[in-house]
Formats: structure tokens, C-alpha cells, sequence
């Protein structure tokens, strides 16, 4: 079966060989690659709602978070943009997914539909693009989308495609930057409070130099939890003195980490407010 798979990538390289490629494929990548995401956390939101036991790592399987995940993959798949255009072609794979039909039966009805069709151009590596996207669904490896389609670019369409990914994700980490900002809690536990006001005065007496020091010290984790409970000053200094790229990951992050347990955040919070002050008796 893989050779089968082999063919249709060999024939649609060579029909695509002086084509350069557009944002078809590109909106193709990062549309399996999100839509793997967004699967993925809604497994994972209906697991937590059922209190499923975890693993030895204090996780769920991926096997188990993709069927819990699977009713909305079929939703995600209706809604494929239509920029990629091949739309009969995406549910149709997405029926066999949603059928059960092994990856070996993928590979042959999907070699049997592409001779059939005569692809031609861009369409057949979208084609070839779109069976490789499936079958890594179908081996539970949605984690790893983008860089299994990836190697089907050119180093310089590579270059493109992180050009056009990070313009599509601009106006997400926008809205989500927002959100942090201005997610501002009441808390009235005291010594969630006493932490938070000690450690909102030191940032907004810091010079940048100091929160940059402090900010080495500091493990990522630890800096989204603490970013929640900052006012909206302090965590504006703070992510003021961290690179644009590290930035959007936080703000990627910081939503993961809702809701925290009370024990979990004053361990947290404990743990940065003494890096703070170890610092501070070295000045």
C-alpha cells in the first residue's frame, strides 16, 4: 500500500515540478494543521467533563482524545475553507475517516479515485496532500500535522507558508492578547492577595534590566500562571520586556492554564516571588 501512496506522490510532484506553490496550499497546511488542533482540545475539554482517568503522565491518551474528539473533526471537516477549492475530495476522505476504513483501504480507494480524476496541477498535489493529512489523523498523530506535510514544499514555499501562517494567526493572538489584558479576576483570598500586591509592586518599580533578569530566572509555565493574576499595568510591563515571538506563545498558552486550583497558583506564586527577592538581595 505504501507504494501505491509512493505513486501518486511521485505523479503529482512531476505534474507540479514548474508550478510554484500558492496559498491553496498553504490554506490547506494550516487548515488540517488548526483543525487537528481544535479537535485535539475539544477531546481533551469532553474528557475533563467526564473526569476520565488519566495515564502515568498525567494525561489522556491520544487514542482516547481523538474519539472523544471525533463528532467535531466531521463538523471541522464541513467547514474546510474553500480556497483549497477540491471540497467533493475533503468529505469524501473525511466519510472514510469518519466510517472507520483502515489507512490501507484509504490508500487504495484514494489511489483508485486519483487515477480516475486525472488531477492535474496544483490539484494533484493538493490531492496527494489531502490523503497524507487523513492518514496521519488516522494514526493519531494530529499533533504532528504541519511537519508531515511540510516536506512536501519547497525550502523557499516553506519560507512562504510561515509568511502566510503567521498573517493568518495575527488577528487570533490579537484577540487573545486582549483577552489577557484585560482579564483582570477578584480575588478574596487573602494570601492570594498579599502575593499579588508584593508581587505587582516590585514589577512596577523595576527598571526593564531587572524584569528581564527576573524573567531568566523564571520558567514559561510559571510566568503564564503568574500573568493571571497581574493587574493590567503590571502584566503590560512585563510582557513589554519579552521578545514579540516569546510573547505569543504566553498568549497562546495562558488559556490552557484556566482554571488554576488554589493550591497550584499560591505554589506558583510563591515560587516567582522569591525568585524576585533573591534577586533583589544581589543588586
Amino acid at each position: 500500500m505504501a507504494s501505491l501512496l509512493h505513486e501518486i506522490g511521485k505523479d503529482a510532484f512531476e505534474k507540479t515540478r514548474d508550478i510554484k506553490a500558492g496559498e491553496r496550499i498553504f490554506c490547506l497546511i494550516y487548515w488540517f494543521t488548526t483543525m487537528a488542533e481544535r479537535v485535539l482540545k475539544e477531546g481533551v475539554r469532553l474528557l475533563s467533563l467526564k473526569d476520565e482517568p488519566v495515564n502515568d503522565c498525567g494525561d489522556w491518551d491520544d487514542e482516547k482524545i481523538w474519539k472523544e474528539g471525533l463528532p467535531s473533526f466531521e463538523e471541522e471537516a464541513a467547514k474546510a475553507p474553500s480556497e483549497i477549492g477540491l471540497y467533493g475530495e475533503i468529505q469524501w476522505a473525511a466519510g472514510l475517516v469518519r466510517d472507520g476504513c483502515n489507512p490501507e483501504n484509504i490508500i487504495e480507494l484514494s489511489a483508485a479515485r486519483y487515477r480516475k480524476s486525472n488531477f492535474q496541477g496544483e490539484d494533484a498535489l493538493l490531492y496527494y496532500m489531502l490523503i497524507l493529512g487523513f492518514l496521519k489523523i488516522l494514526k493519531l498523530s494530529p499533533r504532528v500535522m504541519e511537519m508531515s506535510l511540510l516536506p512536501c514544499l519547497s525550502c523557499e514555499a516553506e519560507e512562504r507558508y510561515q509568511d502566510y501562517k503567521e498573517r493568518m494567526d495575527a488577528p487570533k493572538l490579537a484577540a487573545k492578547r486582549e483577552s489577557l489584558f484585560h482579564y483582570d479576576p477578584v480575588f478574596e483570598d487573602q494570601e492570594i492577595l498579599s502575593v499579588k500586591k508584593q508581587l505587582e509592586e516590585k514589577i512596577m518599580q523595576a527598571d526593564g534590566k531587572m524584569i528581564r533578569r527576573w524573567l531568566s530566572d523564571i520558567r514559561k509555565h510559571n510566568i503564564t500562571v503568574t500573568l493571571h493574576v497581574l493587574s493590567p499595568e503590571a502584566k503590560q510591563k512585563v510582557l513589554s520586556n519579552i521578545s514579540r515571538w516569546d510573547v505569543d506563545d504566553l498568549v497562546e498558552d495562558w488559556e490552557e492554564t484556566l482554571p488554576i486550583a488554589h493550591s497550584d497558583l499560591m505554589e506558583v506564586l510563591g515560587k516567582v516571588l522569591r525568585i524576585l527577592e533573591n534577586a533583589d538581595s544581589y543588586i
